[in-house]
């Protein structure tokens, strides 16, 4: 099925969103970073004093990575590195910084540049006031740092607990503000054949082809449910908004001691999911993130049937499909959905 979901959307992890498909271009920066670790912090290597050439992106991604704690200010480079409060230069002084070459910002090291202030000789060109006034307060800064003569520099990984490198970390990090999806852990958390998995992540990323989005691609006339005729068929409409489908979500709902099912203006199919299992005890939530994903299923397996098949299925009949197929997911290891009505 065609869902229209963006690839890199599709590429996150699943925690945030994603199918957990393996983003290729991220994922090679995170392995020549690698490369850049090790040569920071393993001199014995004998292709360490050798100039690893890497993409930009790379470099960027490393160097906002790696912290420096300073020691003899021997082994970090002033200019580069995240060692002045656990900031790059740049943090404080981007005007400043566009003034060094690029063979300082490689190879000058603490120790070197605060020998007789040598980072100021570093710039070059005529500094505006922007750059003036950094150069100043980056002056300042400068004066309460002390390096400690025989104390190795040491680097630590930002994100990880013991601050060693790891390709997973790395690309974890990569997706540090991906806009999450919300519920998308109970998607991939709950027992539910795959198929059903699958329906629920583009229902969840509103990428259901229902009307109104065949209607904003050009392939129907109109956005009118067809199962109602009295508003249009969006993926929460239909699953959980309209009569047909609140009557089914009721029938079962009452069993687990629900008083009333209102769904709030604007909620999405995520949300609507959160809202019912907050209301349930936490030993039964697993239970019913099952259930949920079995209702939805049905539901829209039968509006399918009604649009394409010019099939419709009264409440009582659905309501019987989805306890049979209820039944066949408790025997196949649906263990927590089993236990769902259970006192």
């Amino acid at each position: 099925m065609r869902f229209a979901v963006a690839w890199t959307a599709a590429c996150r992890p699943t925690d945030v969103g994603g199918l957990g498909i393996v983003d290729l271009k991220l994922a090679g920066i995170a392995l020549q970073s690698r490369w850049l670790w090790l040569q920071l912090t393993d001199r014995d290597r004998a292709w360490s004093a050798l100039e690893i050439q890497v993409e930009p992106d790379v470099e960027a991604f490393f160097r906002a990575s790696v912290l420096a704690v300073l020691g003899d200010g021997a082994s970090i480079h002033f200019w580069a590195d995240s060692w002045l409060d656990e900031k790059s230069i740049e943090c404080f002084a981007p005007s400043l910084l566009a003034l060094v070459p690029p063979r300082f910002k490689k190879s000058r090291t603490v120790a070197q540049a605060l020998a007789d202030d040598r980072w100021t000789r570093d710039v070059t060109g005529v500094p505006g006031t922007a750059a003036l006034v950094e150069l100043n307060r980056l002056g300042e800064r400068l004066a309460d740092v002390q390096l400690q003569p025989g104390i190795s520099d040491t680097f630590r990984w930002r994100w990880t607990a013991d601050g060693n490198y790891s390709a997973r970390s790395a690309y974890r990090a990569l997706h540090v503000g991906s806009t999450k999806l919300n519920g998308a852990k109970l998607i991939w958390n709950c027992w539910a054949p795959l198929k059903v998995k699958f329906f629920l992540w583009p229902a969840f990323h509103r990428r259901l082809w229902t009307a109104d989005r065949r209607l904003r691609h050009g392939l129907q006339a109109d956005a009118v449910c067809n199962l109602c005729d009295q508003a249009d068929e969006t993926s929460e409409h239909m699953l959980f908004q309209f009569s047909f489908s609140l009557q089914v979500w009721w029938e079962i709902l009452k069993h687990l001691g629900f008083a009333a099912i209102f769904p709030e203006q604007g909620m999405s199919s995520s949300d609507w999911c959160l809202h019912l299992r907050q209301q349930l005890p936490t030993c039964k939530r697993k239970g019913f993130d099952t259930l949920f994903a079995l209702i939805a299923w049905h539901i829209w397996k039968e509006r399918n049937a009604r649009v394409f098949r010019g099939a419709a299925a009264g409440v009582d009949l659905v309501l019987r499909v989805i306890g049979q197929e209820g039944t066949c997911w408790i025997e196949a290891g649906a263990q927590k959905l089993g236990c769902l009505f259970v006192s």
